[in-house]
């Protein structure tokens, strides 16, 4: 598979935009907010969620409920991101839609790596 022109894989910056509706409202739903990352650099390998999007291009999607119980299994290091991305209440119907996907540059994969040290605590999502 061809990861160069598109395609979610190792180590590839990934930037999506994200819904996430409260499951127990059906009021207005929110404006969608973007996130970005690099894919597959987690210490403990892919998250679910990162297989989840593995061989995604560009304008695919899919959707996720996330509650608060599985936020750390689902997103792993990614998880305080997530819910500082979102700012929502949990639990979500997450609807995710690929952005893009291209080759991460050695400083942005240098950076990325870097800011893994987690949040400190202040998000909820169990870092710290």
């Amino acid at each position: 598979m061809n990861h160069e022109n598109g395609t979610i894989g190792p180590l590839m910056k990934v930037e999506l935009d994200l819904l996430a509706r409260p499951l127990e409202s059906s009021g207005q739903a929110p404006e969608p907010v973007s996130m970005h990352f690099i894919y597959g650099i987690g210490v403990s390998g892919l998250t679910p969620f990162e297989k989840a999007l593995a061989g995604k291009s560009s304008g695919e999607q899919l959707t996720l409920d996330v509650t608060a119980e599985h936020t750390g299994e689902l997103f792993g290091h990614l998880g305080c991101t997530m819910i500082k991305t979102i700012a929502a209440q949990l639990p979500w119907r997450l609807e995710v839609r690929v952005k893009s996907a291209e080759k991460a540059g050695d400083r942005e994969l240098i950076k990325a790596m870097a800011e893994m040290g987690g949040c400190e605590g202040d998000c909820g999502c169990g870092c710290g």
